[in-house]
């Protein structure tokens, strides 16, 4: 999938959003079949971002990607975006739209990929939008930046497809009807307090595009996973609909089998002790058609266990968040 991924690490805008922050409903197409949402600042900003970001080397995350876009595009995604976008009116890629929202490095991004030497980049105008087209490798991508309320946040769109950009920026603008005009397919548009990764799919029998990636989600009808820390806990949930009771059933079975083989591995090898106390914290149920799941862990006692996972032995200096509950102490926010 060269499409979007390709103009993406230009800017960059990756998988894995006005001001920046919670999901802005109004800027997801009413039509959207799938939408995913990342607050960055969330994670940035979270007890187990920070942790993460600043002990990288403990739990073995490689940074250098990070560092290499910085150096080539001079946008540092942990810091100059804040929050990440992207919706699908079908399951094929191209028809993907990604919205980010970023500081002023993107003006210096802008300017280097108008430089860049390997694409052919040139300025159209559409329905009165201005409109950058990206040519390369046989393929072409379409690209919007523009200012937000504020003078120093950007809002930049991209799309595999002319119409596709346009018709997002309909939408952003209030020219086209969104999501949070209530005709949403979506099976949930509400992400949690202190969400961070946000996931919504409905109509997955219309997603042609994506093969199922699990005996799980062939069941499924639609999917929400919501992922973020409140008060120093990291929650989770992951909620599924089938297309009956007994494929419910199944499902729930086939996630129970899932954390009991965890279980069994944890059980075999002393090292992966921690995982057992990991599965522990999981809560399967099923009501009618409709399966949850859910984690909650404190996470100062995660990251404990995630460093051992990775080490094979518990870490030798005590971090101020080991094992205390309570309120996330973050450091300040980027104001929004």
């Amino acid at each position: 999938m060269r499409t979007l991924i390709a103009a993406a690490s230009i800017l960059p805008l990756i998988t894995a959003p006005a001001a920046a922050g919670p999901l802005r409903i109004g800027w997801v197409a009413a039509e959207a079949k799938w939408v995913a949402h990342v607050d960055i600042d969330a994670f940035t900003s979270s007890r187990i971002g920070s942790a993460l970001l600043e002990n990288a080397d403990d739990f073995d995350i490689d940074l250098d990607r990070l560092d290499e876009l910085q150096e080539e595009i001079g946008i540092d995604l942990r810091t100059d975006v804040m929050s990440l976008t992207a919706y699908g009116t079908s399951g094929f890629p191209e028809d993907c739209v990604i919205i980010a929202v970023t500081n002023e490095a993107a003006d210096e991004a802008l300017e280097r990929l108008l430089d860049h030497p390997d694409l052919n980049v040139r300025e159209i105008e559409v329905d009165g939008y201005d409109l950058y087209v990206i040519a390369a490798h046989g393929e072409r991508h379409y690209l919007h930046v523009r200012d937000a309320r504020r003078r120093d946040r950007r809002i930049v769109v991209l799309a595999g497809g002319r119409h596709h950009l346009v018709d997002a920026l309909k939408v952003i603008d209030g020219d086209a009807p969104s999501i949070s005009m209530g005709k949403s397919r979506l099976p949930g548009t509400s992400p949690m307090d202190g969400s961070i990764v946000f996931i919504a799919a409905g109509a997955m029998d219309e997603l042609d595009g994506f093969e199922p990636a699990s005996e799980i989600l062939s069941l499924c009808e639609s999917v929400t996973i919501d992922v973020g820390e409140v008060e120093g806990e990291l929650r989770a949930q992951a909620s599924a609909s089938a297309e009956s009771e007994e494929n419910a059933a199944n499902i729930k079975q086939v996630v129970k089998g899932m954390i009991a083989l965890g279980d069994l591995i944890a059980f075999d090898d002393p090292d992966l002790t921690p995982l057992k106390v990991l599965t522990e914290a999981l809560s399967v149920r099923s009501t009618g058609n409709r399966v949850t799941i859910r984690f909650r862990y404190d996470v100062g006692d995660l990251l404990d266990k995630l460093e051992v996972l990775e080490e094979g032995h518990p870490r030798d200096h005590d971090r101020p968040h080991k094992r205390k509950r309570g309120r996330a102490r973050t450091r300040p926010s980027r104001d929004r």
